[in-house]
């Protein structure tokens, strides 16, 4: 697997937000792309270099997501000078799924637009009690004529989201497709660098590899959901699906993991996993 040089790709007027790292649109192949960069500014041009993992972290979520046939926004690893006078760094490139006159209204609009048995307001759109979600899921009005894939979409994202240690996946980071006229349908699976521990460089995953104890505080701390409880309390989640994805990161590491020192993130992986199947 070669990584794809961004350097010629022009940077165009679309922004984005959210915590995880600079990014900004540019064009590629004709084409609307997100670029993100790690929040390190170690440079790409030395291996053993410590930088955040966060643009390897929403490749592998992204390629695990598409490997269970879960519609997911395309992803490219390549790399990019952030400006004049700097050394390229690792990027991540994320197709952007909406066209020009296109809009993704996120879960937390919807939410923010429902009042729940009772007419109560229940929490902000931001709030995240599973009661509160899966009565919007139910009952908002922007999902007539395919509640069910919503339904589904849901669930599959709770369950994958657990089996990638993603416990960030909060009303902000999935929605729905909208013209200024009528509902599309579901986005793609977007937003998905909180896998696999993002804020880590290589080193630490090396540091950590041979310590049993540090690797079961790992698969342990990462079985609960972004979501909560009535009582506020963030929900433990089942282990599912686990024998799948070991299997895709054993099919991903032919190539992917070859690049640098990558080898040792893939050892990581497979003993992390292997350890969340024993809890």
């Amino acid at each position: 697997m070669s990584l794809i040089d961004f350097n010629s790709a022009t940077i165009n007027t679309r922004r984005y937000s959210g915590n995880g790292g600079n990014k900004y649109g540019v064009n590629f192949n004709d084409e609307n792309w997100i670029l993100k960069f790690p929040k390190s500014t170690q440079d790409l041009n030395n291996p053993k270099a410590s930088y955040a993992t966060s643009p390897l972290s929403e490749y592998l979520g992204s390629k695990i997501y598409e490997s269970f046939g879960i519609p997911v926004h395309e992803v490219k690893l390549g790399f990019r000078k952030p400006g004049p006078g700097t050394r390229n760094k690792l990027v991540v490139a994320c197709k952007d799924f909406l066209d020009s006159e296109q809009r993704l209204i996120e879960f937390k609009n919807t939410k923010n637009a429902q009042f729940f048995e009772g007419g109560n307001a229940g929490t902000s759109g931001a709030g995240t009690r599973l009661d509160e979600v899966l009565e919007t899921i139910e009952r908002s009005l922007d999902f007539i004529g395919f509640r069910e894939d919503v339904r589904t979409r849901f669930w599959d994202m709770f369950v994958v989201d657990y089996v990638l240690g993603n416990n960030d996946r909060n009303n902000t980071n999935w929605g729905i497709i909208a013209t200024d006229k009528q509902i599309l349908g579901l986005s793609p699976v977007y937003d998905n660098g909180n896998s696999f521990f993002d804020k880590r460089n290589i080193d630490q995953f090396e540091t950590r590899l041979p310590d049993e104890l540090l690797l079961k505080e790992d698969a342990y701390e990462t079985l609960v959901s972004a979501y909560v409880d009535d009582s506020g309390n963030h929900i433990i989640l089942l282990k599912s699906f686990l024998q799948w994805l070991i299997r895709v990161v054993m099919k991903l590491s032919s190539d992917l993991f070859q690049i640098f020192e990558w080898q040792k993130l893939r050892k990581y992986l497979m003993k992390f996993l292997l350890l969340k199947m024993k809890y």
